[in-house]
């Protein structure tokens, strides 16, 4: 799967969930891996709208973090690094 229909599908996955408000963020390995704020609490075109941005930055080696907007109460939870069971365990709390 190419990138870029990877983002399409993972966009549409949150949006099927409820989804409608995205934070936006660049980590580039140079800095130390500090991130860099892009758009917060963006809707789904002002995300599509950073897509040139987010793939120059990332083309150039920076790391792209797009996750639903903090503040409302989203019904899903992002484990990163973070084996099955471990997982199994947090969900179910």
């Amino acid at each position: 799967m190419r990138p870029i229909q990877q983002i399409d599908r993972f966009l549409s996955w949150l949006e099927t969930v409820g989804v409608d408000r995205y934070d936006l963020a660049v980590s580039w390995r140079s800095n130390g891996g500090r991130f860099i704020p892009g758009l917060q609490d963006s809707d789904t075109a002002g995300v599509e709208r950073s897509l040139p941005w987010l793939r120059h930055s990332n083309a150039a080696g920076a790391d792209i973090y797009v996750r639903p907007a903090r503040g409302p109460d989203w019904p899903l939870v992002f484990l990163d690094d973070v084996g099955i069971e471990l997982s199994r365990r947090i969900a179910k709390k």
